[in-house]
């Protein structure tokens, strides 16, 4: 189903950057076990050991680790909308966002 979410109003903003190049936002997609969330799934893809910062313009209350199948493993601090996220080579993460 459609989700509507409030966010900022402008002409071009993207509802989600990292500050690493190698690091990809594969998938985007309504989470599994939540009325309001959503999942993300990253991965790291140039075998570089890395940190970086996903930040999103979605007004996200909550931010967990996942596995694969969305269970929730690991809350993550979120600040400003962004969470620090740190990927060994070719790891896959999966968060889900609480709004």
């Amino acid at each position: 189903p459609a989700m509507v979410v409030k966010g900022a109003p402008a002409a071009a903003v993207s509802l989600f950057s990292l500050d690493a190049e190698h690091v990809v936002v594969e998938a985007v997609k309504p989470a599994e076990n939540s009325d309001s969330g959503f999942a993300v799934r990253l991965y790291e893809a140039m075998h570089r050991a890395t940190t970086c910062q996903l930040t999103t313009t979605l007004p996200v209350k909550q931010a967990f680790l996942t596995d694969m199948l969305e269970n929730h493993l690991a809350e993550l601090p979120i600040s400003n909308g962004s969470v620090t996220l740190s990927f060994h080579p070719f790891e896959i993460k999966t968060l889900v966002f609480d709004l």
